[in-house]
């Protein structure tokens, strides 16, 4: 019994972090096609928004792991 309650928790751990991470990574396409020509024409560099935001992203996923 306890080891199919483990197994249960695992599968819905597993389901919440894929669709958070679906959700992340729509939430990154969003923010590189919206800063894409500010980022170019102010920095020099199209790709300047979406690293910090995926910098972020990453530092905050280890820490939640």
């Amino acid at each position: 019994m306890e080891e199919n309650q483990v197994s249960e928790v695992d599968r819905f751990k597993r389901k919440f972090l894929s669709t958070l991470a679906i959700i992340v990574i729509f939430g990154l396409v969003m923010v590189y096609s919206s800063s894409y020509i500010y980022s170019k024409e102010t920095f020099g560099d199209a790709t300047h928004f979406i690293m910090r935001q995926g910098f972020w992203c990453a530092w905050r996923w280890r820490k939640m792991r």
